[in-house]
């Protein structure tokens, strides 16, 4: 037995204009209101015809509305928007620099050796000669610059002056470079837009029963098929029933299973396609 494959369902819709606006219905309810429909524009308010929450979607202004009002007179909120979407990860951080190279030992000059003094007492004792500076320490570096050596003792006579101190510091190892900062993943696309459904020549006719009638007709275009047909008006409490539509020449006629009852009454309003 071959295999049945399920396939996309297509729904065209009919065609309905309410309120000056074109719509194209895809669902009614069992009461003939319109429960979804899509529109070029923003459904008017203060119109019957509309399921309660009854969707509609405006295909130029990318937004959705629902019917918060009643059956009889519609209200239209648009539906709130989605959450905003996550934050993207975060690029990986980049490599560690290399350390930076240990700077020179520089030792101090050797002061100069006093000048000989008189015979006499003994002279004091010269001073110790200054000891050499310790190279700075590289940058993270693990090794330890060499100590610079001690100074000699200067001869005994006059003091002599002091050996002036080191001006050259060691050069300061290079900064490591940065690593690169991680790319941004893409941004997901995005999905296409529905195709739009045909266009149709239509008329709409309204025949409105009241308390003991059952049979109403009005004028239409001649060889015009009925489409579909909506309540859009009421009085009381009228009691259930069928509605056979028949179109014949230019008379569409309606035929109730059941009239209104005393006091009562119901309005259709019936959309046609023109030959």
């Amino acid at each position: 037995m071959p295999k049945i494959f399920n396939r996309g369902l297509l729904i065209a819709g009919e065609p309905f204009t309410i309120g000056g606006v074109g719509f194209n219905v895809t669902e009614f309810d069992n009461a003939g209101r319109i429960v979804y429909a899509t529109a070029i524009t923003t459904p008017p308010d203060s119109e019957p015809g509309f399921a309660i929450m009854a969707e509609v979607r405006d295909t130029v202004a990318k937004k959705v509305y629902k019917n918060t009002g009643t059956v009889s007179s519609s209200t239209w909120t648009e539906f709130e928007k989605g959450d905003t979407g996550a934050t993207g990860a975060t690029g990986p951080t980049g490599s560690a620099g290399a350390t930076g190279a240990t700077g020179p030992s520089v030792t101090g000059a050797t002061g100069p050796t006093g000048a000989a003094g008189a015979t006499g007492p003994t002279g004091a004792q010269g001073n110790q000669g200054n000891q050499g500076d310790t190279g700075p320490t590289g940058a993270a570096s693990t090794v330890a610059g060499p100590t610079g050596p001690t100074g000699v003792t200067g001869p005994t006579g006059a003091t002599g002056p002091t050996g002036a101190a080191s001006t050259a510091v060691g050069p300061t190892g290079s900064t490591g470079e940065t690593g690169p900062t991680g790319a941004t993943g893409p941004t997901g696309p995005t999905g296409p837009t529905g195709a739009t459904g045909p266009t149709f020549d239509i008329e709409t006719v309204t025949l409105n029963f009241s308390e003991t009638a059952t049979t109403e007709t009005g004028a239409c275009t001649t060889g015009s098929t009925v489409m579909g047909y909506n309540v859009y008006n009421t009085t009381g409490t009228p009691a259930p029933a069928h509605l056979k539509l028949t179109v014949s020449g230019t008379t569409l006629t309606g035929v109730l299973t059941a009239a209104p009852g005393t006091g009562d009454g119901v309005g259709f309003r019936v959309t046609l396609k023109k030959a």
